[in-house]
């Protein structure tokens, strides 16, 4: 499994809306930014099963590099992984990101100081214990400040075949990084969070939230259905409802997609948000 392109967005489509901070070409520049490195959860993973391991992105003060959607300018982080026979990697875990208004004109979703992005690993069950394995990771991005610079580079790590599950150093990593995964929707349910559909609008409540937020991402680079209007204002509310507006686009969609962010005072909570567009919801208004 060699060169695979994890991320499904295209990083030229959103860099085409890099116009507050002007895009420099200087690689060189983007590299020296920031640092990649790979990092293992546990000693060793046991063949037949899934661990994981994360692609840790630390930026120098003051710039940021771009969640999954990349909002009204810049582009996402993207990952090619080169792995050995016998190993399989799947989708990235996204952190959710921040909302990040770039010169008061442009809504953009990011990533500030340092990021891990969580993948899940598998070693084949035919694997010898004590096995070695190396993977490789090329690791892209946009990182941004007054002005954006492109770069990226190379990180690797082996993956030792085993049964000793003990938590490397970076455990406290990626349990932080898990802190903001969304959760699976029917736990928002259980916790008396709803989506409804009212005349193109997707209502979002949450009873006793102090604030929420949300952040839209396509479902591929071809499937694009993401709000009509701007999120600068709407994609945030001060309280327990949130409305935000979609197209025509949406209303026979399979998946409508995003994050929901409820803030019940300090504490702060991420669901995933995928839901069938109104025509395809009975009893939408």
């Amino acid at each position: 499994m060699s060169g695979i392109r994890i991320v499904l967005l295209s990083w030229a489509a959103f860099c085409l809306g890099c116009t507050a901070s002007a895009v420099q070409a200087t690689q060189p520049q983007g590299n020296s930014l920031a640092r990649a490195s790979v990092l293992t959860e546990t000693r060793e993973y046991a063949a037949g099963e899934t661990g994981y391991v994360g692609v840790h992105l630390k930026m120098q003060k003051g710039w940021h590099m771009y969640w999954r959607y990349a909002g009204d300018s810049g582009a996402p982080i993207l990952v090619d992984w080169d792995v050995p026979e016998g190993v399989s990697i799947g989708d990235p875990l996204w952190p959710a990101p921040v909302r990040y208004i770039d010169g008061g004109a442009l809504l953009n979703y990011t990533y500030e100081h340092e990021v891990l992005i969580i993948f899940p690993i598998e070693i084949g069950a035919d694997v010898t214990a004590g096995t070695g394995l190396t993977i490789n990771a090329d690791v892209s991005w946009l990182i941004c400040k007054e002005y954006c610079f492109p770069g990226g580079g190379e990180a690797s790590v082996t993956v030792r075949v085993g049964d000793d599950a003990q938590p490397t150093p970076a455990r406290e990593q990626f349990e932080a990084a898990r802190q903001r995964l969304p959760r699976e929707w029917k736990e928002a349910e259980s916790a008396g969070v709803s989506a409804t559909w009212t005349e193109g609008d997707l209502v979002l409540r949450a009873p006793g939230a102090t604030q929420m937020e949300f952040y839209p991402y396509p479902e591929s680079e071809d499937v694009e259905v993401l709000p009509s209007d701007s999120l600068m204002k709407s994609g945030s509310s001060k309280g327990d409802r949130l409305a935000i507006t979609y197209g025509e686009d949406a209303r026979t969609a399979e998946h409508v997609l995003g994050v929901l962010c409820v803030y019940r005072g300090k504490d702060v909570v991420y669901y995933a948000v995928d839901l069938p567009g109104p025509d395809r919801v009975s009893g939408s208004r």
